[in-house]
C-alpha cells in the first residue's frame, strides 16, 4: 500500500510537471513592443513644474505621442476659464500621502514612483516578487470622465476620455496599473461627495475596451479591481499591478473607462475617477502568429506525454484495485477541495477566496482510465468561485478518474 502510495504521488508530480512546461513553452518574446515614456514623439520632451508634473497638462489639448508614433494617448487642456484636463498626463510627483487640497496635488500614485527598471529595460522585483518603485521614474497619471469630449478631439469618440490609439493592429499583451492616493484614501474615508467604499460589495474598477482599427469598441474587455469591499473587508492595492490584456485579441488601441459603487443621479461616478498606469505593451501581429504556431507544436507534444502519463497512472490505479487495495486515498492541493470522493452521482468543488487567482484562467478537465477527457469546463467567476461548481458524475461509468484544474490534480472515485 505505502510502495502504491509513493508512485500515485510521483506520477502526479510527474502530471503536474508536464502541464508546467507547457505553459511555459507558451511565452514569446518576440515582437513584444512596450510604451516607453522615456521616448516622446510629441511633445519632444517634458517639461516639469514645481510638482514634477508636466506643465502642458492644464493647456494642451492634443493627444501624447511614444515611440515614433506607434502609442497615442489621449489628453485634453484647459486654462481657461478655469484649468482643467482630462485623459493622461505625465509625471514624476511620487507622492503617495493624503492630501487635503487633492486639486493641486493629484499626480502621485501609491507605489511612490514609477516601475525601477534594470539596464536592459526589464521590471525589478523585491524578494516577495512586488514591483519595485522608483521615486525618479515617470508614468501617467489618468483622469476619466463621462461626457462627450468630440468638440474638444474627435477621435476620441463620445464618453471616452481615457484612450490609446495604436499605429496599426497589434496583439494586446498587457499594462501595470497603480492606485491614484486620492481615489485611495477617498476610498477609506471619503473626500467631498465621495463616500468610503465600506458597503459590502462596493468597488472601484477599470473597464479596459478593445478598440478595432477604425478606433470603435469590438465588444472584448477586461475588468480589473483597483478597490473592492467584500466579507466586511476593504482591499485595495498600493502597489504597481500587472494586468493581462491577452484576451482582448488583435486591437487598434484601448479605451479604459471606470466604475463605482458611489454614483449621483446627476453627476455620476463619486469616486475620483483617478488612476495611474505604465508600460502598456503589445506584440506585432508577424510575431504574434509565429508564437501562436510554436505554441500548437509544443501543445500537440506535450499533450502527447500528458495523456500518455494519465493512462499510466490509470493502469496503476487499476492493479491497485485488483489486488485489493482499492482504497487509494484522494490527493489534492491545498487551495482545492473535492468532495465527496469516492462519489455516486455529483462531485463538488470548492477553491478558497485567497487561492482564486491562481486558477481564474484554468480549465476543469476529467479523464477516465484510458487517458481520454471525459469533461472539460472553462472555470468562471459564476460558477466555480460561489462554490456552486459541481460535476455531474451520474453519466460515467464506475470506476478511477483524474481531476485536474491548471497544474493540480486529484484522483477521484465514482462508484
Amino acid at each position: 500500500m505505502k510502495k502504491t502510495l509513493i508512485c500515485f504521488l510521483l506520477t502526479l508530480f510527474v502530471v503536474g510537471q508536464a502541464f508546467a512546461q507547457q505553459q511555459t513553452n507558451s511565452t514569446n518574446t518576440n515582437g513584444i513592443i512596450t510604451l516607453d515614456l522615456t521616448q516622446p514623439t510629441t511633445p519632444a520632451s517634458f517639461e516639469l513644474d514645481a510638482n514634477n508634473v508636466w506643465v502642458g497638462t492644464f493647456d494642451n489639448d492634443a493627444p501624447i505621442v511614444f515611440n515614433g508614433g506607434t502609442f497615442s494617448i489621449s489628453h485634453f487642456g484647459q486654462n481657461t476659464p478655469w484649468d482643467a484636463w482630462n485623459g493622461f498626463t505625465y509625471s514624476r510627483n511620487a507622492d503617495n500621502t493624503e492630501q487635503t487640497n487633492w486639486l493641486t496635488y493629484s499626480f502621485g500614485n501609491m507605489a511612490g514612483g514609477g516601475i525601477k527598471t534594470d539596464a536592459e529595460g526589464h521590471v525589478m522585483r523585491d524578494e516577495n516578487g512586488v514591483v519595485i518603485a522608483d521615486p525618479n521614474a515617470s508614468y501617467l497619471v489618468a483622469y476619466w470622465v463621462a461626457m462627450d469630449l468630440d468638440e474638444f478631439w474627435s477621435p476620441i469618440g463620445p464618453g471616452n476620455s481615457n484612450n490609446i490609439h495604436l499605429n496599426g493592429m497589434f496583439k494586446a499583451v498587457g499594462v501595470y496599473v497603480n492606485n491614484s492616493p486620492w481615489a485611495y484614501f477617498s476610498n477609506i474615508s471619503g473626500s467631498g461627495p465621495a463616500r468610503a467604499l465600506n458597503q459590502e460589495g462596493d468597488f472601484l474598477r477599470l473597464i479596459i475596451h478593445a478598440l478595432d482599427g477604425n478606433q470603435e469598441r469590438n465588444g472584448s474587455m477586461v475588468v480589473h479591481y483597483l478597490a473592492k469591499f467584500e466579507n466586511g473587508t476593504l482591499t485595495q492595492s498600493r502597489n504597481w499591478e500587472w494586468v493581462d490584456l491577452s484576451a482582448l485579441g488583435l486591437i487598434g488601441g484601448v479605451d479604459i473607462t471606470m466604475e463605482s459603487t458611489d454614483n449621483s443621479p446627476t453627476w455620476g461616478m463619486n469616486t475620483p475617477s483617478y488612476f495611474v498606469m505604465d508600460r502598456f505593451t503589445v506584440q506585432t501581429v508577424s510575431s504574434h502568429i509565429q508564437a501562436l504556431q510554436e505554441q500548437i507544436l509544443a501543445l500537440q507534444a506535450d499533450t502527447a506525454t500528458l495523456n500518455a502519463t494519465i493512462a499510466e497512472l490509470m493502469r496503476q490505479l487499476a492493479e491497485c484495485q485488483a489486488g485489493g487495495t482499492s482504497n487509494v486515498p484522494s490527493i489534492a492541493t491545498p487551495q482545492i477541495e473535492f468532495f465527496p470522493n469516492p462519489t455516486i452521482d455529483r462531485l463538488h468543488i470548492v477553491i478558497p477566496s485567497d487561492a482564486r487567482d491562481l486558477f481564474e484562467n484554468n480549465t476543469v478537465e476529467l479523464f477516465d482510465i484510458n487517458g481520454r477527457r471525459v469533461f472539460a469546463q472553462p472555470i468562471c467567476q459564476s460558477s466555480i468561485f460561489n462554490g456552486q461548481f459541481t460535476i455531474d458524475m451520474s453519466p460515467f461509468p464506475s470506476g478511477n478518474y483524474i481531476l485536474r484544474i491548471g497544474n493540480s490534480v486529484a484522483h477521484i472515485i465514482k462508484q
